[in-house]
Parts: structure tokens; C-alpha cells; sequence
């Protein structure tokens, strides 16, 4: 699937701290946070219970795993030692055990919201919803970025694929990575409304990384944002690079949904 050209994120400009606000940093100082997978509002997003393919779940197929997942985490161990380990194991039926699937799936849970930093993009600019829950009920802004620039520093983008059921993996992949990119892409059909695209970075999570002011393409206000809010947005875009747009958003008067108009002139807002 082609990405688009430009990928948005929805925030809120908090007015009683400018340059210091977490929620202002990302337009003050080119700065991504990458969230931890449970700082968001989704209990299931990133800890989703995943599940094997079923014709996976054979016992031989299981060993097979088991010995090669022994053989990463204990290299020092001899081939007689990893085999007489995973047939114990195996034959213990710990892999239908309920506090086995429990424990490991809490571990699982741990070490994505340890070491997993996510960051979440819409490719929609004028959803009303999105407006609503995060950009303070229109108050806040949104800004474009340009999704090949954004690759360029992060080297992680896709998209999120939504489903009425837990995803399936194989016991084999061909691509481990790929794989676990997929647990941390997908999300209940429940939140398709978001058009959403993630990078996802290992070893980053509740960090930052920074971007170049030539990554934004577009700036879009509120239809709810104060005339003062607007102006200070506007003058610290004014400062980055003159080739960012900056749009604002009103209600339209003929049906339910924003018009999104160019701001062209360099005044301010209200003057």
C-alpha cells in the first residue's frame, strides 16, 4: 500500500508553559517522544494476547522451537543438553499450563513497555473525532510531516492494520522483526476511524528523537484555538522555514465536517 505523502499528528498546545510543555516540544523543538505502549488509552493496544497459527501447534513444530528459542538465550549450552531441557519441557504439557501462558504473557507485556517507543501519525487532517480527542476539542493543532523525511530518521514506518481478532503468528517466521511489528501495528477495527501510521523503535521507549525543520510540511489551527494560542504557533513557524503552510481549520456552515483554509498572509492572526 502507498503511503501518503504527508502524515499528521494531532496535539495540544498547552499555553501555560510554552517552551518547556512536553505537548509543545514536538513544534518548539523538532522533538518525538516515543510513548511507552502503556501510556495509551487502548488496553489492548501494543499488549495484544497473540496467538499461534493452529496448524503451528504440533508437538514437533513446538520442539523445534523451543530448542532454537534455548539455543539464542543459552549459547553455551551443548546440543545433548538443549534437547534433554526442551524434551522435559515439552513432555510437561507447560504450554497448555494457564499460569505458564499467564506468566508469559505478563513478561511479554514488560518488555514491550520496556524497550518499545511508539509514535502514532493519522494520514487524515480533518477528522472530527480525532480533532476532538487529541487536540483539546479543536483547541489545539496538527502538523504535517513528510513521511519519506520522517523514514529517513527513524527508519521504522507502517501502517496499522485493524481486525475483530487477535493476530496469528507463525511458530517460524521469515522475518522475526516483522513479526513483532505486526502485535505492535494492530488494533481493534474499533479505532480504524484513525487512519493510523506508527513508528515503532526498539530500545527507545518513553525517549525522543529529533527532526530537521524541513520534516514538517504543515502546520493546521483549531477551529477552536485562541486568537492568541494561533499567533504564537504562527510566529515560531514563521522562525523554522518559510516553505511551511499553515492552514486553519473552521466549521463548515452546509454539512458535518471543517474547512480547511491556507493561511497566505504573513500578518498575524486577529491584527
Amino acid at each position: 500500500m502507498k503511503k501518503p505523502d504527508l502524515l499528521y499528528k494531532y496535539r495540544i498546545w498547552d499555553e501555560r508553559n510554552t517552551q518547556d510543555s512536553y505537548q509543545n516540544r514536538l513544534l518548539i523543538n523538532n522533538e518525538i517522544y516515543l510513548s511507552s505502549a502503556n501510556q495509551f488509552n487502548d488496553p489492548f493496544d501494543s499488549s495484544t494476547p497473540f496467538q499461534y497459527q493452529k496448524k503451528d501447534l504440533k508437538k514437533r513444530k513446538i520442539y523445534k522451537k523451543l530448542c532454537w528459542m534455548l539455543k539464542l538465550q543459552n549459547p553455551t549450552l551443548s546440543n545433548f543438553e538443549i534437547h534433554q531441557i526442551c524434551k522435559k519441557r515439552l513432555y510437561s504439557g507447560f504450554y497448555k499450563d494457564e499460569n505458564y501462558i499467564k506468566e508469559y504473557y505478563e513478561n511479554y507485556i514488560k518488555s514491550i513497555n520496556e524497550e518499545f517507543g511508539i509514535f502514532s501519525l493519522s494520514k487524515s487532517k480533518s477528522n472530527l473525532l480525532m480533532w476532538s480527542h487529541y487536540s483539546d476539542s479543536h483547541k489545539g493543532y496538527c502538523i504535517g510531516f513528510d513521511h519519506k523525511m520522517l523514514l529517513s530518521i527513524s527508519g521504522s514506518l507502517g501502517s496499522v492494520i485493524y481486525s475483530n481478532s487477535f493476530p496469528k503468528l507463525s511458530l517460524f517466521p521469515k522475518s522475526e522483526a516483522l513479526d513483532f511489528l505486526k502485535l505492535l501495528r494492530t488494533k481493534s477495527k474499533e479505532w480504524e476511524y484513525e487512519e493510523e501510521y506508527r513508528i515503532v523503535l526498539r530500545g527507545k521507549s518513553r525517549k525522543t528523537i529529533h527532526f530537521t525543520d524541513e520534516c514538517i510540511r504543515e502546520v493546521i489551527l483549531g477551529c477552536n484555538m485562541s486568537e492568541i494560542n494561533k499567533n504564537d504557533i504562527i510566529k515560531i513557524v514563521q522562525k523554522k522555514n518559510s516553505s511551511i503552510r499553515i492552514f486553519e481549520t473552521k466549521i463548515s456552515l452546509k454539512k458535518y465536517e471543517l474547512e480547511i483554509t491556507e493561511i497566505n498572509t504573513p500578518s498575524l492572526v486577529g491584527i
